[in-house]
């Protein structure tokens, strides 16, 4: 008999740490389900803030290209005005130009408005010398100062060595 008490007492304690041990268990990891769920809210939130602010920077450059196109159109249209009016404000008595010199080349569009010639754009800048002569080779050719290394060669060869 004392055996079976002493198990049974036995079976009592182990049942007691099992809880103990299930409730800190519980107790920690519980937390951990509630502070994910929290995390994944936050995360939620956040990429609606995300969402949104790139939304904002869409709508901003998009209205910003409107607003650049609308002042280069403003541009293209007070050059105009000022090409048209300087060709027909500067005239003499006899109607010739007092422009001379100075290339105000337009184009009248099919709706009777001035439009700039495409061929007066300024040409970009070259990355490379143009040639001067077409028989002159250029800098950025292979054979470009080999007569001079070579009549340099020549004449150190012909020289005796300084003793």
């Amino acid at each position: 008999m004392a055996e079976s008490g002493t198990l049974i007492i036995a079976l009592i304690a182990t049942g007691l740490v099992g809880i103990l041990i299930g409730a800190a268990l519980h107790k920690q990891f519980g937390k951990s389900g509630a502070q994910t769920r929290k995390l994944s809210e936050a995360l939620e939130e956040e990429r609606e803030k995300n969402q949104q602010y790139q939304l904002q920077v869409a709508g901003h450059f998009s209205e910003t290209a409107g607003l650049l196109n609308g002042l280069t159109k403003q541009y293209r249209d007070i050059h105009q005005h000022l090409a048209l009016g300087a060709e027909e404000l500067c005239r003499d008595a006899d109607g010739h130009s007092l422009l001379t010199g100075v290339p105000i080349e337009l184009e009248i569009a099919p709706n009777n408005t001035a439009v700039e010639d495409q061929s007066s754009q300024a040409t970009p800048p070259l990355d490379y010398a143009p040639k001067e002569e077409t028989g002159n080779t250029g800098v950025l050719s292979e054979e470009f100062g080999l007569d001079k290394v070579a009549a340099e060669n020549s004449a150190n060869a012909t020289k005796p060595p300084n003793v």
